[in-house]
């Protein structure tokens, strides 16, 4: 269906309300997506016309926050994963999904191959917790 994005450009000034429809073409991380797949903060390319505001591309990508710290807990069951930051504050809890590219040293790993008290480095989406890379040993 129809629907508006509404997107800040990089160098600041007003923000472009763009008209999506069924013509226009939506990726989300590489993926065809939809315009309910898209979160708000997530970076965005858009190709549109100028004078109708019709997007014609979107390209989007979630923001990416990157965090190194210490495993204080795994759930396996749950998929999600705890991590005491390095440089203090509160924990942070992510979700781990089949998506997620998980690595210990130079091998791939999995959820369960992770253990409390390892030393990792985690790249997520700040908007869903959702683990994008989690890196052991790095």
């Amino acid at each position: 269906g129809a629907g508006t994005l509404t997107v800040t450009p990089k160098g600041g000034g007003t923000n472009v309300v763009l008209t999506v429809d069924s013509t226009t073409v939506i990726k989300r991380s590489g993926a065809t997506a939809s315009l309910a797949d898209l979160k708000v903060g997530d970076l965005v390319e858009a190709k549109y016309n100028p004078v109708t505001l019709l997007a014609a591309n979107i390209s989007a990508w979630p923001k990416i926050v990157w965090l190194w710290g210490t495993i204080s807990a795994v759930d396996t069951g749950a998929g999600t994963l705890t991590i005491t930051p390095g440089h203090g504050g509160a924990d942070v809890v992510l979700t781990v999904d089949s998506h997620t590219y998980i690595k210990r040293g130079h091998h791939s790993a999995t959820l369960a191959d992770l253990q409390v008290g390892d030393h990792l480095l985690a790249g997520y989406d700040q908007g869903s917790l959702l683990a994008l890379w989690l890196i052991v040993g790095y």
